[in-house]
């Protein structure tokens, strides 16, 4: 296989109660995020074989492409578990596990938008307010980070997700970077790009409500 620099993932709507890769209870009536399913352990599995096949020495970045966490239908505590085992799993002591960059990408889409909210907010107050003197003019806030993987992409921490991965000691030295709406990836020589945005925001029932 070809050297891997990206595994990129969307939509897994971890901890929503209609989704295969959520465990129930054995009645179907609840969900155990706290708990890995069965499909969520193969398809880890799969990433695993999948990253173990590649022949790039340098750490292959994760890239989470919005609506990972299911925030929408899901308590945050529940759909919190259910990241904390899939992290867990993606992480293991595995040769696979060990080849992944220890900074993720998180680029939050409808389902997992407060993520970007908290994480701009958070920033504002602690990189900013702070700062300011009382009586200087306020800037606004961050709406959108720069878009291109490079030294002025301006990522903003997921605050969140740091703090709930962080509390496993093995799992310490992960952290999560937040960009929005748009992360572009470059070939080595800048002269391709492939842009990642989480695709709900181009659909025809947007530009509707944008039109109304």
């Amino acid at each position: 296989m070809r050297n891997i620099r990206y595994i990129i993932l969307s939509d897994l709507h971890l901890a929503a109660a209609n989704n295969v890769l959520t465990r129930l209870t054995a009645d179907k009536k609840e969900t155990l995020p706290h708990k890995a399913s069965d499909v969520l352990r193969k398809f880890v599995a799969c990433l695993h074989h999948v990253i173990s096949r590649s022949r790039n020495d340098a750490p292959i970045s994760l890239v989470l492409n919005g609506d990972i966490l299911e925030l929408a239908l899901a308590g945050t505590n529940e759909a919190a578990m259910g990241f904390e085992c899939f992290i867990k799993l993606l992480f293991n002591a595995s040769t696979a596990g060990k080849k992944l960059a220890r900074e993720i990408f998180y680029l939050p889409g409808n389902h997992d938008h407060h993520l970007w909210n908290t994480a701009k907010e958070t920033q504002y107050v602690e990189k900013y307010l702070r700062a300011i003197p009382a009586r200087r003019p306020l800037e606004a806030e961050y709406y959108a980070t720069n878009m291109f993987d490079n030294k002025k992409l301006a990522t903003v921490p997921a605050y969140f997700l740091d703090a709930l991965i962080q509390r496993w000691p093995a799992l310490s030295d992960i952290s999560f970077k937040t960009v929005y709406p748009n992360l572009a990836v470059l070939n080595a020589d800048k002269s391709r790009a492939v842009v990642l945005n989480h695709g709900h925001y181009i659909e025809s029932i947007y530009f509707l409500m944008t039109r109304l």
